[in-house]
C-alpha cells in the first residue's frame, strides 16, 4: 500500500529501542520518495516496552526526517507507560510532520486518518480485525 500513500504497520509483543529504529528505518528507506503519507501504527498489541526509552523513542520520532505531508495515527492500549511513550514520539515528530495523534479507539483512528475514504477505512479494519 506505500505506492498508494498509505502504509499500516501492527507492533506487538516485546518492542525496545533496536526494534522501533530498524522499524522506522526499513520504512523510511522505502518511502522516502513519497511526498505524502498516511501511517497508522497498531500498537494495542505490544506487550513489554521495559526495554524502550525516551530517548530511543525521541531518536526514533527525529530519524524519520523532514516529511511536512505526512500523518500519522497511533493506536494505543491505555496503559500509561505506553502513553507516555507515545506523547514523546508525538512531540518529537511534529515539527517533521504535518500531524500526529494517538487514539484509544479503533474507530476514531481510521475516522482520522482515512479522512472520508470508505475504500481505505474498509482495508484498515480487514487488516486490523
Amino acid at each position: 500500500m506505500e505506492e498508494h500513500g498509505f502504509v499500516l504497520i501492527k507492533l506487538f509483543g516485546v518492542v525496545d529501542d533496536k526494534t522501533l529504529l530498524d522499524l522506522v528505518t526499513s520504512h523510511a528507506e522505502k518511502t522516502q520518495s513519497i511526498p505524502d503519507m498516511k501511517e497508522f501504527i497498531d500498537c494495542r498489541e505490544i506487550s513489554n516496552i521495559d526495554e524502550l526509552t525516551v530517548h530511543g523513542v525521541r531518536h526514533v520520532a527525529n530519524h524519520i526526517g523532514d516529511k511536512p505531508e505526512w500523518l500519522l495515527a497511533l493506536l494505543i492500549n491505555d496503559t500509561p507507560l505506553l502513553q507516555g511513550m507515545a506523547e514523546g514520539y508525538r512531540a518529537s515528530s511534529l515539527e517533521q510532520r504535518k500531524d500526529v495523534k494517538i487514539f484509544t479507539e479503533l474507530n476514531e483512528a481510521i475516522s482520522w486518518i482515512t479522512q472520508g475514504e470508505d475504500e481505505l477505512a474498509s482495508a484498515i479494519t480487514a487488516f486490523i480485525n
